[in-house]
This record gives structure tokens, sequence and C-alpha cells, in this order.
């Protein structure tokens, strides 16, 4: 690959640590390509090291910078195969796009099929000009209607990828640190109280990891059978991945707690005993019901203004509808946000039509779809 297509390479690896909040402004940008101007652009580590010498400002932002380099810049200069370069692939840090979470199987297919063993002139595709398909991937996109089982393993490790880019996502707040985003000027002048008044040691200030707390109830009535024993899967990811900041229920004609039965490491056990506990699985669907009970038994203890309520249902009930929105009422005045995912939203032709989805919706703050990972991926900007 040609050095003059560098700096396009750059612009796309500085557009995607802007994504997540990295220092990747015009000057940072020219700082990286000086950098690169001095170094064996022939050994991936010294690439690595001066880009994140330049971009990184934060120790935990280590992680997610060595993720995103790896997925722009393999291939982008002369490297060796990332078989040779990198170590054996370790567990890729979340906090990732959903490309991000394709996996280390990518296959970038550039657009118009130029050899890249062509002139330096015939230029090389950006990142935004490149076609990416994965198994990964298309698994991402796929409905969960029409997920075979023995995807189930796979799809479980994304799930678990998903919830811990909710899980590890950066606050607006700030707390000190010895590198971080800028310098605290005030920690910084009042220890310089101790040297007379002379600046020795500058604290910084870096982003505190926003933890939120979660409280969800998911439907497993006999409209939602295709797409409960999946939604599982996430809400199993959730707990394991948050702990104990979250919340676990299941639904039908009656409300089952199963934050106990989620918190075992064996996720086929445990989703096994998620079903076993609910007797009334692929039954009806009373909504109303079932939220009235969990406000009466449940809703002191896991729901606050720090909180956000998950519903998980495609909001068929078929229980006294004027319930459920009352109930839906007094969740909204609560919780700090109430987000309900309704995997039939997965369709560009859904309206909320039916009585249930109708009554419960001005009482809503996210109505939003869960008929694939993706879609549960796009949670991350409602929380």
């Amino acid at each position: 690959m040609s050095v003059r297509t560098i700096p396009v390479r750059m612009s796309s690896f500085a557009r995607a640590l802007r994504r997540y909040d990295f220092p990747a402004g015009p000057d940072a940008v020219l700082d990286g390509l000086r950098a690169l101007n001095r170094i064996d652009l022939s050994r991936r580590d010294d690439v690595r090291a001066a880009l994140r010498a330049v971009f990184v400002d934060a120790p935990e932002q280590i992680p997610l910078f060595d993720a995103l380099f790896d997925r722009i810049w393999a291939g982008a200069v002369a490297l060796p195969p990332p078989q040779q370069a990198e170590e054996p692939a370790a567990e890729r840090p979340l906090g990732l796009a959903a490309e991000d979470l394709a996996g280390d199987d990518a296959e970038i297919i550039p657009v118009g099929g130029d050899d890249e063993a062509g002139s330096d002139d015939a230029g090389e595709e950006t990142l935004a000009e490149a076609v990416v398909y994965t198994p990964r991937e298309a698994l991402l996109r796929r409905d969960f209607a029409r997920i075979d089982t023995a995807e189930l393993p796979e799809l479980r490790r994304l799930a678990e990828r998903v919830a811990r880019r909710l899980a590890t996502r950066f606050s607006r707040r700030t707390k000190p640190a010895r590198r971080g985003i800028r310098p605290d000027l005030r920690r910084s002048l009042r220890g310089a109280l101790r040297y007379g008044g002379d600046v020795i040691e500058l604290v910084y200030q870096a982003r505190r990891i926003r933890r939120t707390r979660l409280t969800v109830l998911c439907d497993v009535s006999g409209s939602m059978e295709v797409y409960a024993r999946f939604l599982l899967q996430f809400v199993y990811a959730l707990q394991q991945v948050i702990g104990s900041r979250v919340e676990s229920f299941v639904f039908s004609t009656r409300l089952v707690r199963i934050t106990p039965i989620l918190a075992g490491s064996d996720p086929e056990w445990a989703i096994a005993r998620a079903v076993a506990a609910t007797s009334q699985w692929g039954g009806g669907t009373r909504i109303g019901r079932c939220l009235a009970d969990f406000y009466q038994t449940y809703s002191r203890d896991t729901v606050d203004g720090d909180t956000v309520l998950i519903i998980l249902s495609d909001g068929l009930d078929t229980g006294d509808v004027s319930l459920l929105a009352e109930q839906m009422q007094r969740l909204q005045r609560q919780a700090r946000r109430v987000i309900w995912l309704n995997p039939l939203a997965g369709d560009v032709r859904y309206e909320p039509l039916a009585m249930g989805m109708r009554a419960a919706l001005p009482y809503i703050d996210v109505l939003a779809p869960a008929h694939n990972l993706e879609s549960l991926l796009a949670l991350e900007r409602y929380l």
C-alpha cells in the first residue's frame, strides 16, 4: 500500500476516534502524520505506539484505541500479516460500533475491484468506500426469528460485547487523574500551595465511566416466543457485565424475578432455568396485571430516579389496557427513563396500533426495535 494513502486512512481513523471522544482534531491529525514520518512504517507496534502517544490521553482509553487501530489500520501500511504481528486474539473491548463487533475474520472487499498492486496513482479505498462482510456482522443484523439454535454460542458472545459497550461508556463528568483529557487547573493550583505557589505537578481530568442502573422486563408470552429466548441471551449478558446494577424479570400472565437465576456462570443452564421458572412461557399476555405486580412488589427496590426501565415486548396485551396505562404512568414518574423495545418495530411498515401498545405509548420515553443485535446496540444512545 502506498505511503501517499496514509493521510486518507489517517482521516478515517480520526473520524472514528472522534466518535468515541478521543482528542482527534486537525492539530492532532497533523501531529500523528509527523509521528509516522519519523518511524519505520513496516513495524506495526511502532505505528500503534506513535499514534497512541498522539491520540490517547487517559489509560482507560487504551483498549478502545487499540481495537479501533486494529480495525482501521490493518493493511493500511506495509505491515506483516495480522497473524504474525499480533498476539493471539484476546477479547476485544466493547465501546465499538456494529462493524467493529464483526471480529477478526473480517473480509474487506474494495468497491470497484482495483488491484492493490497497481500504481500509486490508482488510489486506495477508505473505510467508508469498502464493503465489509463477515459472518459475525451477518449475525448482528439477522432477525432473531431467523437464527438457528446452532448459532446461539456466537450470538451469546456478540450479546456480551454489546452489553459491555452499554456498560462502559464515558461520562461527561470527570475525575482527577495523572493523565487525562485536559489539565485540572483548580486542583493543580491548590497543590502548588505546598511549593510556595509554584506548579510542580499538573493534575489532569479524566472522564468517568458511566454505569447506568437498569431494570429489564422481558415478555415471554406466545406472541413473543420466537424472540424471547434470544432476548434472554441479551438480558443474561447485561447482568453478567453490569452485575448488581441490573434487575431482570420475565412476564406473560404473571411476573417472575429471574435476577438470581441469571447470576449463574453457565449461560445455557441459566437460560434453561429462567425458562423453567416461567410456567406460562408461550402463554397469554397480561402486561397491565404483571406491571401492577411489579409496581406493588418490586418497584420500590428496583426503580428510582437513576434507573432506566426497559420493557421488551410486542405490546399485544390480552388483559385490561386501562390497567396497563395506569401502571405505565406510575412507572414513568418513578424511573429516570422508560424504554420500550418492540421486536415488531424492526419492520419499516410497523405502526403501534395494538391496543396495549397504544395505551402504553404516552408514557414511553423511547420506542425502539429489538429484532436483532444491531438494534440492541443502538440502545446506547438512549441510556
